[in-house]
């Protein structure tokens, strides 16, 4: 949440299109069943993601901002990217999820973004200080 408000703090004075997304992520692999929590259909599990989505733009942008809610199935960088080519994209604001070590090196989607958006990055620390007009 804390990225989202950066991001409509930043695109508010331009009057500039915003664009909510949220990817379902594919499992890559399976080392062992009991691991994997439950699964549930992708379609199923989009379309809790847009009416979480449709909540949160409710809530946190309203009416302030053109907004589009985008839930797509794939892997998370990928799908950002390719968001931000096709909408032509000034800015991409993400959020960093703090995880340190192998996980960071399996689960690094935000580096990701970084080095293959077309557009710049802003990268929101889920702590970061607030921002200031």
């Amino acid at each position: 949440m804390h990225a989202l408000r950066y991001a409509v703090r930043l695109a508010k004075p331009f009057d500039a299109a915003f664009h909510l997304v949220y990817v379902v992520e594919r499992p890559s692999f399976v080392h062992d069943i009991k691991n994997v929590p439950l699964i549930l259909p992708e379609k199923k599990l989009a379309k809790i993601a847009r009416k979480k989505l449709a909540g949160i733009a409710n809530a946190e942008i309203g009416e302030i901002l053109p907004t589009q809610i985008h839930v797509s199935v794939g892997k998370p960088f990928s799908e950002i990217v390719t968001l931000a080519r096709q909408s032509d994209a000034d800015l991409i604001v993400i959020a960093t999820r703090g995880r340190t070590g192998l996980p960071r090196i399996l689960l690094g989607s935000t580096e990701q973004v970084v080095r293959h958006a077309p557009c710049a990055v802003l990268v929101v620390r889920e702590h970061a200080r607030s921002f200031n007009s």
